[in-house]
């Protein structure tokens, strides 16, 4: 069995506890993680292609969708369910369709869609590795968000440092202190180029940040939500 189950149950039992906590934000939670789960092959393709060879980079298990599940999920509502605050809607003056629950849903879709569009762009334009262009894509779908409402700034920021801090945490506990060997079995750490933090490469931390800084305030983007 992989060490990375681990780190996805942790993850998963994470999403539970705020699930049962945070009962306004549930349908939130709920949508957010079935958007990672849709989009959970390529962004764990582009995570896994980064400076660590990870074996079966191909073929991804039950353990990766339930991560990215999980990741979404929590990532969408983790500062709401901390802070207590409620979301208000707000006047919309964009055009929008008839039926609500399909013009926010599309809108997600389309968001989704364009960050792998700008990753796939960053790595045939810029020969930007996989993991390279998702960062880049997901940051500057980010600071779009942001830019435009920045009302949501807070919130952005506040999900992606802890999202980052829980990558971080989970990897240190689980793949570098209690599974050494196995890691060692699936990943290449002797030959992992660039910067880590207590043995975890920054770069994961970074991608870590950026899920969360774009995921965080995603849902009340396209809802037109302000928290207060």
């Amino acid at each position: 069995m992989s060490s990375f189950i681990f780190i996805s149950l942790a993850m998963f039992t994470l999403w539970v506890f705020v699930l049962l906590l945070s009962e306004e934000t549930r349908k939130e939670q709920l949508v957010m993680s079935v958007i990672g789960l849709v989009l959970s092959p390529a962004i764990l393709l582009m995570a896994a292609n980064n400076e660590r060879n990870w074996a079966g980079l191909m073929s991804l298990g039950y353990e990766d969708f339930l991560f990215s599940f999980a990741m979404f999920g929590i990532a969408a509502v983790i500062y709401q369910a901390a802070t207590g605050r409620q979301a208000k809607p707000i006047k919309r003056r964009r055009r929008k369709l008839k039926n609500r629950a399909l013009h926010w849903l599309a809108h997600l879709l389309i968001i989704s869609g364009l960050w792998l569009l700008m990753s796939l762009l960053a790595n045939l334009i810029f020969a930007l590795n996989p993991f390279q262009a998702f960062m880049v894509g997901g940051l500057l779908i980010g600071l779009y968000i942001v830019a435009d409402r920045r009302d949501l700034m807070i919130n952005a920021v506040f999900s992606g440092l802890f999202i980052a801090i829980l990558i971080f945490a989970l990897e240190k506990v689980f793949l570098l202190k209690l599974f050494p060997e196995a890691t060692q079995g699936f990943m290449n750490l002797g030959q992992a180029a660039g910067p880590t933090l207590a043995g975890v490469p920054l770069a994961e931390i970074f991608w870590a940040a950026i899920v969360g800084f774009t995921v965080g305030p995603l849902y009340e983007y396209v809802r037109y939500l302000r928290l207060k």
